[in-house]
């Protein structure tokens, strides 16, 4: 039998749905959730009540960090922020930087950190860290402060609906940098969200098997 719940993309909604999954429903194991920071706050109940949990997509390293009953599907941010930053200094020559961080989102304050320390130590600089805070609908501001850095490329760590409205904003302002993200970056909606905007962003993400006709919508 299947249970399925919502978490509502809410740490404390995640944190219920799996109290009820173990609770109401007694299930034997949890499959979910995608978010690093809903799996960090559903994942607190699993281990505590002895239900072992798989994440799909949670790539935050504290999601399984002293778990015995957490695990997951995915790489980790460590990999993950390393890799964006090897191949924006290394394949595309960039040598300045700048980070914009979702300072509410685990995930992204993470993957922020391990992209700083990988340029860094290639001998990249990080011309400016700006942040901003899930919800937010206008970047201007930061995306002003960033035209006055210039950097080569921008870390973008969002999630797909915010990234869109970043870069849709920033081609609006005329910003002349690219912009490179994450897996969270990874869903077509942001074509439709970000138009023509979306042009030239680059992100990482899992492998996949481009056959599948999933993958190619």
């Amino acid at each position: 039998e299947l249970v399925v719940v919502d978490n509502k993309s809410d740490k404390v909604e995640a944190a219920n749905a799996v109290t009820r999954l173990i609770e109401h429903d007694k299930v034997n194991a949890i499959i979910g959730t995608y978010g690093s920071s809903l799996a960090m706050a559903g994942g607190e109940v699993a281990e505590k009540a002895g239900i072992p949990a798989i994440g799909t997509s949670c790539t935050n390293p504290l999601v399984t960090l002293g778990k015995k009953f957490y695990f997951r599907a995915c790489f980790i941010d460590p990999f993950q922020g390393a890799g964006a930053a090897t191949y924006a200094f290394r394949e595309l020559g960039f040598k300045r930087a700048a980070i914009l961080t979702d300072v509410a989102n685990d995930y992204s304050v993470g993957l922020s950190s391990f992209f700083k320390r990988a340029f860094a130590k290639m001998g990249g600089e990080i011309v400016a860290e700006l942040k901003y805070q899930s919800g937010d609908q206008d970047f201007t501001a930061q995306l002003t402060e960033l035209i006055s850095k210039k950097p080569d490329i921008v870390f973008l760590p969002a999630y797909f609906a915010e990234g869109a409205i970043v870069l849709k904003q920033a081609k609006e302002l005329g910003a002349a940098f690219r912009f490179i993200g994450a897996d969270a970056m990874d869903n077509p909606e942001i074509v439709t969200l970000g138009g023509d905007a979306v042009e030239g962003f680059l992100h990482t993400t899992f492998a996949y098997d481009p056959s599948m006709k999933d993958m190619n919508p």
